[in-house]
């Protein structure tokens, strides 16, 4: 089982025999936690999360937003919308729908490596019924390396994920594409991008 995770751990290790009664919590990115003792545990993989403050505990640092004021691509582009975070999520109320999929947009660069395959996760959900699209696109040219994933929200916050082949060493941009869903608030966390 992988787990995602921040681990806290203060251990002093006083000799062999104590080994069997160190135990380790866990707390996960969905804001579980899990105890083990570190005689069951055989091996640890440390999965790097190549999205920095993925989870919004610093807010939106390290973000980038477009629907926010004049759109710098496009100046006449209507779309709209209001960014906040709150208890480490983000919502983002859609004041008015834009002309393209790019007029609202939250999005992040992440630098890739030719050749492998990564995983895209991320918790989401709507209070309208909505088909969002999320990418990995060049900056600048666009070329879309993983292709538009569309994915269907509900009100439910639920885990979304998919796997794409990166075929460029190359800084790109992940992107959660909401310009043309019309009006409403949806609801993002946990976001992850792992090298598999």
């Amino acid at each position: 089982m992988k787990y995602f995770f921040r681990i806290t751990m203060f251990i002093i290790f006083i000799n062999a025999a104590c080994f069997s009664q160190v135990k380790i919590i866990i707390n996960n990115y969905n804001g579980t936690s899990a105890m083990f003792n570190l005689a069951d545990i055989k091996s640890i993989t440390f999965i790097s999360n190549l999205i920095k403050n993925g989870d919004f505990s610093d807010s939106l640092n390290n973000w980038s937003l477009i629907g926010v004021g004049i759109n710098p691509y496009h100046p006449a582009d209507p779309g709209r919308a209001d960014f906040t975070v709150n208890n480490g999520m983000i919502s983002i109320d859609i004041k008015n729908q834009g002309i393209g999929i790019w007029s609202v947009m939250l999005y992040q660069s992440v630098n890739f490596e030719k050749g492998n395959i990564y995983t895209v996760s991320f918790d989401a959900k709507s209070d309208f019924p909505c088909q969002i699209i999320s990418n990995i696109t060049q900056d600048g040219t666009y070329n879309n390396f993983s292709g538009d994933k569309k994915i269907n929200l509900t009100n439910i916050m639920s885990n979304y994920s998919y796997e794409f082949l990166m075929n460029s060493d190359s800084a790109a941009l992940f992107q959660l594409c909401l310009g043309t869903l019309g009006t409403g608030k949806l609801y993002f966390d946990n976001i992850v991008v792992i090298k598999k």
